[in-house]
């Protein structure tokens, strides 16, 4: 289990080693860059078919979106929303 803590919009609990993975994926671009990143970069080395929705699932897929990623499209790329 990880918490993921943004400034101004609070923490969310995510559980399970891919969920981990993305979300210490963005935190690291957050830190350090390239930011923001690909789907595809965020899901490197996780089975072939994966997606962030079908990762994360619903309802908490929605919830990341809506309070704490932000994407620069419909698919992405994704950052921290800070």
């Amino acid at each position: 289990m990880a918490t993921l803590v943004v400034p101004g919009k609070g923490s969310i609990d995510i559980r399970g080693e891919n969920r981990i993975g993305v979300i210490q994926r963005l935190v690291d671009a957050h830190n350090t860059g390239p930011m923001p990143m690909t789907t595809g970069d965020l899901v490197r080395g996780m089975a072939e078919d994966q997606s962030l929705s079908n990762i994360f699932k619903q309802p908490l897929w929605d919830k990341l979106k809506a309070i704490f990623l932000r994407s620069h499209g419909k698919k992405g790329p994704w950052e921290i929303a800070i």
